[in-house]
């Protein structure tokens, strides 16, 4: 869906399909965790938060407004990503193509795994090897 928005909509119509995207998943956790924190918390739950007073109005808008900006900037790169491979600028493969979904499933979790493997190792070293900590 967000390749074809690319490539027909143009660069602000994915940025924008994805900034909304973002919103509304920030929002519902973030709506969430202030539901469980705040509005409804249990007694084990309170006792064991850091801040157990209610934030400041200012805070709470200082923090959306900081988090409006966030997924506005955060989301601008993956959009320039989508754009340019729907313009042609770019070689990289947007959607399924002829790879189908067990393909990018297992190429997901060989990443996520791969990359967890080495940025384990790498912290893990820093703690055996002086050098390495350094």
């Amino acid at each position: 869906m967000l390749c074809e928005i690319a490539t027909h909509g143009g660069f602000f119509a994915t940025w924008a399909a994805i900034t909304v995207i973002a919103l509304l998943l920030t929002g519902a956790m973030s709506a969430a965790l202030f539901y469980r924190s705040y509005w409804k918390p249990r007694y084990e739950s309170w006792q064991r938060k850091l801040n157990p007073e209610y934030p400041e109005p200012e805070m709470v808008r200082r923090e959306a407004l900081q988090m409006l900006k966030g997924i506005a900037v955060a989301t601008f790169p993956p959009a320039l990503s989508l754009y340019l491979i729907g313009s042609g600028w770019s070689k990289a493969y947007c959607g399924l193509g002829d790879y189908g979904v067990g393909y990018l499933v297992f190429t997901f979790f060989l990443v996520w795994i791969g990359t967890d493997f080495v940025e384990f190792y790498y912290h893990r070293l820093g703690h055996v090897l002086k050098p390495a900590w350094s």
